[in-house]
């Protein structure tokens, strides 16, 4: 799936008023995910939604940055770091930070989040996309490009998710063409704490049982007492492994 639809909202308000207290019905945690096109704004933000019933909040750094020309905060450490810092010294809130796969240098932007405060990563986003109709010869966005999702960029996910493992002391959430349990395991064993579904769920939407149900059978088909215990837990040569890392940084 492609989209350019920005990241439509009716403000911190209204999901103060309306949205937090809908899902805090739940027992499940809720993460809060926002987005701003400054420090000053993600920290603002930050501070106006970290509410008892919330447990974490996503900080969406793929986001355009307007102190850096529209550039996303996570295409360099420099404003990864300067951004999380930012929200940091205002709130000790837990923070996660959301990541760009269209960065090249994965590694070290989220090597500079978890420096600058950030609980756990999330890795990570769409991937930058286009799309042509040949017949009127216009793209087929409005916004000429937009955000590739879906399993067409899950190996790509996936890989990622794994470099950041073997990088960070911090928990790796991963995200990226996740449309079944089977993905959900791989990217667990790849070293994901935990994982997000998006694309999945507008063909489905009861996808997300699906997955639970069909995780819960992969733990006890294996003799898995805790989910926990796949986290990382792929069979590599080791020595193999950190010549490919040492390549790809």
């Amino acid at each position: 799936m492609m989209n350019a639809i920005g990241i439509p909202s009716q403000g911190l308000e209204y999901h103060r008023s309306q949205i937090i207290p809908a899902y805090s019905a739940f027992s499940t945690p809720l993460i809060v995910s926002i987005s701003a096109d400054t420090s000053e704004s993600f920290a603002s933000a930050v501070a106006e939604m970290a509410l008892p019933s919330v447990a974490a909040i996503e900080v969406n750094i793929s986001c355009p940055n307007l102190e850096a020309d529209g550039m996303a905060f996570a295409m360099s450490p420099d404003t990864t770091f300067d951004v999380i810092s930012t929200i940091r010294r205002k709130s000790d809130f837990p923070l996660w930070a959301k990541l760009t796969p269209n960065a090249g240098n994965v590694v070290d932007i989220a090597l500079a989040a978890e420096a600058a405060g950030a609980d756990a990563v999330v890795m990570g986003n769409t991937m930058l996309a286009m799309a042509i109709d040949i017949h009127t010869r216009r793209p087929r966005l409005g916004n000429v490009m937009g955000g590739l999702s879906g399993p067409a960029i899950k190996p790509v996910a996936l890989r990622m998710v794994h470099q950041c493992y073997r990088a960070l002391k911090i928990p790796v959430i991963g995200c990226g063409g996740i449309a079944c349990a089977d993905d959900a395991i791989e990217f667990m064993l790849a070293g994901a704490t935990a994982v997000q579904v998006g694309t999945a769920s507008f063909i489905d939407p009861g996808i997300m049982q699906k997955i639970i149900h069909g995780i819960e059978d992969y733990c006890t088909e294996h003799r898995i007492s805790r989910v926990r215990d796949i986290i990382g837990q792929v069979n590599i040569d080791e020595q193999l492994a950190s010549r490919w890392y040492e390549f790809a940084q």
